[in-house]
């Protein structure tokens, strides 16, 4: 009987590309990394298959396909990711890309409440804070503002800014806890040190996040001269991503130079950043963003060939709405 003989990684590599050609992904170059979120997935990483889940769902990159989205989703789930428990869960329920089945959708909740509580309680602070919020609004479980109060409480202790938020609000509010002006204060300011220390590391989402605690000083005390400063913190960091290749933060920076926020307000910056996440291949909502300001001369001159162009790589990107309007654009 003749033995199989293990396929090199390049040839592996091939059969996946192959199949992702059958499965219908959108642009060239966005092959390389959907291969190899593909192998990973493959390999029992459920982060890759929530990934490809969710590329699938919003046709970023690849042809929308709800019902493969729910496939990932599922994979997602079995190999131990709440998030993917949660969304295939939500499909059952809806009937999007799955028949409708309220059972199995209630059982995927369970599923996805146990995974995390189960990373919850091995140390993961910001699965607590996530869980807290499910029982705060009663998403898939029972309303029960005490158990959130004490998962937030955990969160917080285990250095999770936003449950340290969550339980400032429970203390100022009465929601789970009784009323403690003193102790949400102290709450507050354990999240702004929090923030503060993960913007200093480099993370740009920290540095958005405090900037807003000051700007709006409803949580800590009013500063908008920090909040600028921060701002143009998370603006910088930002600019050095997309500069050295990360596109999503070309994309998150083009929305602050449109809309003026922590930044000068800069339509012809915004357009350069958008053209640029375009061209990477993978961001085919930024081809579509660019596209509407060509047709309707938003913020550039109005060019509507340059704008059926954008809309065609869109399209050809994987979303849906692009190549609907394409065929009314000449």
């Amino acid at each position: 009987m003749s033995r199989s003989v293990p396929k090199k990684p390049e040839v592996r590599a091939g059969l996946l590309y192959s199949v992702l050609l059958l499965l219908g992904l959108g642009t060239r170059s966005a092959h390389a990394q959907a291969i190899s979120l593909l192998a990973q997935c493959d390999s029992g990483r459920a982060h890759s298959c929530f990934e490809l889940g969710i590329r699938y769902d919003r046709g970023e990159g690849v042809r929308e396909d709800v019902a493969r989205a729910a496939i990932f989703y599922q994979k997602a789930c079995d190999d131990g990711l709440a998030d993917g428990c949660y969304l295939v869960g939500a499909a059952y329920a809806t009937g999007r890309g799955l028949p409708k089945d309220s059972a199995r959708a209630a059982m995927l909740n369970q599923r996805g409440v146990a995974l995390e509580q189960r990373a919850c309680d091995s140390g993961e602070a910001g699965a607590c804070s996530m869980l807290g919020r499910k029982y705060l609004e009663g998403d898939n479980v029972p309303t029960d503002s005490g158990r959130a109060a004490i998962l937030f409480q955990t969160a917080c202790n285990g250095g999770n800014a936003d449950g340290c938020l969550a339980i400032g609000d429970a203390y100022a509010t009465g929601q789970g806890l009784p009323k403690d002006s003193a102790r949400a204060a102290t709450r507050y300011q354990r999240a702004a040190a929090l923030f503060q220390r993960a913007c200093d590391g480099g993370d740009a989402v920290a540095c958005m996040s405090l900037a807003r605690l000051y700007a709006f000083g409803s949580r800590v005390p009013r500063d908008s001269g920090r909040a600028a400063a921060l701002y143009r913190r998370e603006a910088a960091l930002r600019e050095r991503a997309c500069a050295g290749g990360k596109y999503d933060a070309c994309v998150d920076l083009a929305y602050r130079y449109r809309d003026g926020m922590g930044v000068p307000r800069d339509s012809g910056r915004a357009a350069t950043l958008f053209q640029k996440a375009c061209d990477h291949g993978d961001h085919p909502s930024a081809c579509e963003d660019l596209a509407k300001w060509f047709l309707h001369g938003s913020g550039v001159p109005r060019d509507s060939a340059r704008a059926a162009a954008l809309f065609q790589r869109a399209c050809d990107g994987g979303l849906t709405t692009a190549c609907s309007i394409v065929k009314t654009v000449h």
